[in-house]
This record gives structure tokens, C-alpha cells and sequence, in this order.
């Protein structure tokens, strides 16, 4: 794969996964208002799990480079948000909600952690069912 190819690859990925996350973002801090920042929380959730579930498929041979370079770092690469997250956490410690703000340190952590974990395990379970049959 070329350099141009791989810029392009990430400039696509990177445009579509700013999208995703500004409309999934809003959707969900929409609906979902509170004292904790869900939109962030809902796309950093979902972006370890799927950054997950391509880095297992990525080892085990079954993702190419190119969906690699366009999914894990165009797409996922702006599609989350660790930047966002500091900045919402420290704007509830400023304002004194500092239950909130280590509250959504621990969710975001802790869940991060989880899904990324759960995506390893979906991508080992589909891989090993689709390369058995």
C-alpha cells in the first residue's frame, strides 16, 4: 500500500468517523442529559469495542491493511475521544461536581476496558466459528 493511499484511507476514515461521532454524540446527550457527559461516554464505549474487535481480527490475518489503516485509524481515531472526555471531566471538577467528575473517570475507565475486552472475545468467538465451518 502506497503512502497517498494509506493518507487517503485515514483522510476518508477520518472524515466519516468525525460524522458518526458528532451525530452519535448528539443523539445521545439529547436524549440522555445528565450530570455525566453520555455522548463521550457512548462513542469512547463503542470505539473500544469495535478498536478491539479489529485488532483481534487484524492479528489473527482477517482484516487487511487497508480496512486497518481506514477503520482502526481514520474512522475510530476521531470517532472517539479522549480529549473531550478530560475536558468534560475537569469542566464538573471546576464547577464542583467532583462526584460526577471521578464518577464519569471510573464509568468511562472501567467500561473503556470492558468493551475492549468484549470485542476481543466476539472477534475470537466469530473467527474460530467462521474458520471451523
Amino acid at each position: 500500500m502506497t503512502r497517498l493511499i494509506s493518507i487517503a484511507l485515514v483522510a476518508a476514515g477520518g472524515a466519516l468517523g468525525a460524522l458518526a461521532r458528532w451525530g452519535v454524540s448528539s443523539w445521545v446527550s439529547q436524549r440522555f442529559y445528565g450530570a455525566i457527559p453520555w455522548g463521550t461516554f457512548t462513542v469512547n464505549t463503542i470505539g473500544s469495542f469495535i478498536l478491539a474487535f479489529l485488532a483481534m481480527s487484524a492479528e489473527i490475518g482477517l482484516v487487511s491493511p487497508q480496512l486497518r489503516v481506514f477503520a482502526a485509524i481514520g474512522f475510530l481515531g476521531a470517532f472517539t475521544t479522549f480529549s473531550t472526555f478530560s475536558v468534560e471531566t475537569l469542566g464538573l471538577i471546576r464547577q464542583g461536581q467532583y462526584l460526577n467528575g471521578f464518577i464519569n473517570i471510573g464509568i468511562q475507565i472501567i467500561t473503556g476496558l470492558l468493551f475492549a475486552f468484549l470485542g476481543l472475545i466476539a472477534a475470537r468467538a466469530l473467527w474460530t466459528s467462521l474458520l471451523k465451518h
